[in-house]
């Protein structure tokens, strides 16, 4: 780099916190984008064939992860995932939440 010296540590050690930045692995603003966008890739990329057997798949998966939200007592996951996918359904696409919206 122009006017730069670079220098190298061996030692130097990075700590990452997974999913820090959104709240979580499974925070409900990742639970959202995941739900939504999901459907919105598998739908923009496949035939209609395709997609109807997607949508089967990932509606059954889903009530899994509605009992196991229950029974864990995660409402805010659950929710998010819900919201997710009626935003899917009524085409509300793009940077809809954001972090704080789901604290």
């Amino acid at each position: 780099a122009a006017g730069y010296r670079l220098r190298l540590n061996p030692a130097a050690v990075i700590h990452h916190r997974k999913a820090a930045s959104s709240g979580g692995v499974e925070s409900p603003f990742k639970v959202y984008y995941a739900s939504r966008n999901r459907l919105y890739l598998m739908r923009k990329h496949s035939s209609r064939p395709r997609f109807a057997l997607f949508l089967a798949y990932f509606l059954a998966t889903r009530v899994g992860y509605f009992v196991s939200c229950l029974a864990r007592g995660q409402g805010r996951q659950l929710r998010a995932m819900l919201m997710g996918i009626a935003d899917f359904f009524r085409g509300r696409l793009g940077r809809t939440y954001e972090l704080v919206h789901f604290r």
